[in-house]
């Protein structure tokens, strides 16, 4: 994996635009809010649509292989549920850490 870098964007990956992947999101969105990073924009976007030059990409996990050999030098968080990801907290807070 490599290592979180700065930025002021976030591709939040799904297949299909699914319910549940916007549903999270917004609770990535809520929890970059409470750790003070309000200038970072979530996009939501499909599989197919990621910019070879993203940076930092979330997903669900069955999507990890599929997107690192999309963009290989992106740094990808995966999560197991879209809708109780406790890697949400810990990104915002590692993004956080890298303005502070």
């Amino acid at each position: 994996m490599s290592e979180l870098p700065k930025t002021d964007s976030i591709f939040f990956v799904c297949t299909e635009g699914m319910v549940t992947s916007v549903a999270g999101a917004e609770a990535l969105k809520g929890q970059l809010v409470k750790n003070g990073l309000f200038d970072i924009k979530i996009q939501h976007i499909q599989l197919e649509w990621i910019p070879r030059d993203a940076k930092l990409v979330v997903c669900h996990e069955n999507l990890r292989d599929r997107i690192r050999a999309k963009v290989p030098h992106a740094h990808i968080v995966a999560v197991t549920d879209f809708l109780h990801a406790p890697e949400y907290a810990a990104l915002s807070k590692g993004l956080a850490a890298l303005v502070a």
